[in-house]
């Protein structure tokens, strides 16, 4: 008799929760949800707890009927068996409530993102691991709560965004790791039973990417572990990876307004030497990100910083005048001590053809000073550049990597003579960085004095 009235309880506790479960679905279709309802009430709490202690019943039969009772509760189990793992003596209950979690962590993470869309005016806060950062740098309005919402649909995003929430040591470690498999699943590369290795290469899809970026914009660089192998694999290798190209290319594409504005912020952020040596040519004209705000600071940040490897800064310097021609002189004159090393030019003998070739440091200083005389359309030759046997300067070319220097001497004599051009001269009148690039006169004369 004890049996029947435990099972009749059974039965009209099942069906309570099923109508509190269709409940919460209607709920969740017709009104925004404050996350507070979704708690879950006390006496639906209570039978949660006394079915996870039958879980530890010397029968069988009882064991079995009060994990299926608890697995059919779904995500209004979750507390309960959060506690049993946690706490519970008994190792067949610990073991039990953790086969059951994984499905009632996933309807109650649905639950709450129901109730983070439902949400349109952002009146509520949500337990949604990230979503505090993500609503403080991307915004609160539909288009970047749907961008969070695509975040979250993939457990190995949760997983990240959770790590973001326990400290930048943990999020920088979790941040590596993401990069790693993500890269292993560009390669494609497995090793069969066999030995035989092959590839089947996979593209990442967009909501990965756009996750690592907001990951990687809320952790300074220097609390993601690295490599010498993996330098180059970071948010700047998946960027360019078709499902980000697509969106950035394309206005109309989903979520591409809140994925600009993210793509915006991490570039803002970019604090890793390692990193702008693969970005600066995505900044520069031509490249996918060039059209962005944030695109000259950073390029200005990479070509002045003593820690930005000597190719970067040119590199910077280059999409620098480009874009804004001699708007960056002053950037330009500021870079005239910059001893860094570009890279190394090799001069031969055309005279002495079995004397080794010697090889001469091209360095920021110089391509400073060469980028002035460019945009001041003067000749490289006259400031005392060598080239290799054969090769001349190319008028009206902005280059670097042909020339150099054979002498600290004939540097200094080159900065003294530009020197005294200023004097008579003076230097081309600086526009705003947002105005078109004022054209370069054609003889020296012509610039205003």
């Amino acid at each position: 008799m004890k049996t029947q009235r435990v099972r009749l309880v059974m039965v009209v506790a099942g069906w309570a929760v099923g109508a509190a479960l269709v409940w919460w679905a209607g709920w969740g279709q017709s009104a925004p949800l404050d996350p507070k309802d979704l708690a879950v009430p006390p006496e639906v709490m209570s039978k949660a707890r006394l079915l996870v202690q039958r879980l530890g019943s010397d029968s069988y039969r009882e064991r079995e009927e009060a994990q299926a009772e608890l697995a059919r509760m779904g995500r209004l189990a979750r507390p309960a068996l959060l506690e049993a793992i946690d706490q519970h003596p008994n190792a067949e209950v610990r073991f039990r409530a953790q086969l059951l979690l994984p499905q009632a962590s996933a309807e109650d993470l649905k639950a709450r993102l129901d109730a983070f869309l439902a949400d349109s005016e952002a009146r509520y806060e949500h337990a949604l691991p990230g979503l505090a950062r993500f609503r403080k740098l991307v915004g609160t309005d539909v288009k970047a709560r749907n961008l969070f919402a695509e975040f979250v649909k993939s457990p190995h995003n949760l997983e990240l965004l959770a790590a973001v929430e326990q400290g930048e040591g943990a999020a920088g470690r979790a941040i590596a790791d993401r990069r790693y498999l993500l890269f292993a699943q560009l390669q494609g590369q497995r090793i069969l039973p066999n030995g035989a290795i092959v590839h089947e290469p996979r593209p990442i899809a967009f909501a990965d990417i756009a996750c690592l970026l907001f990951a990687e914009a809320v952790v300074p660089a220097r609390f993601i572990p690295s490599t010498p192998v993996f330098n180059h694999v970071s948010g700047t290798l998946f960027l360019q990876q078709p499902a980000s190209v697509s969106v950035l290319h394309n206005s109309s594409a989903p979520h591409a307004e809140a994925y600009r504005r993210l793509v915006g912020i991490w570039l803002a952020s970019r604090d890793d030497p390692n990193d702008w040596n693969n970005l600066v040519h995505l900044l520069s004209p031509g490249g996918i990100l060039h059209g962005f705000p944030q695109a000259l600071p950073l390029l200005r940040r990479i070509a002045t910083s003593p820690n930005s490897p000597g190719w970067s800064k040119a590199q910077a310097l280059v999409g620098l005048i480009r874009r804004n021609g001699q708007a960056e002189v002053p950037l330009l004159l500021s870079l005239l001590q910059d001893d860094t090393s570009i890279t190394q030019v090799w001069f031969g003998n055309p005279n002495q053809p079995n004397q080794p070739p010697v090889q001469y440091d091209l360095r920021v200083r110089d391509f400073a000073l060469a980028t002035l005389l460019y945009l001041t359309k003067q000749n490289l030759t006259d400031y005392g550049f060598r080239f290799p046997p054969g090769q001349t300067a190319v008028p009206n070319q902005l280059s670097y990597g042909n020339y150099a220097f054979d002498s600290e001497e004939s540097r200094q004599a080159a900065l003294v003579k530009f020197g005294f051009w200023m004097l008579k001269y003076g230097l081309p009148q600086v526009k705003n960085e947002t105005s078109s690039p004022p054209p370069v006169p054609s003889e020296p004369s012509e610039i205003k004095r």
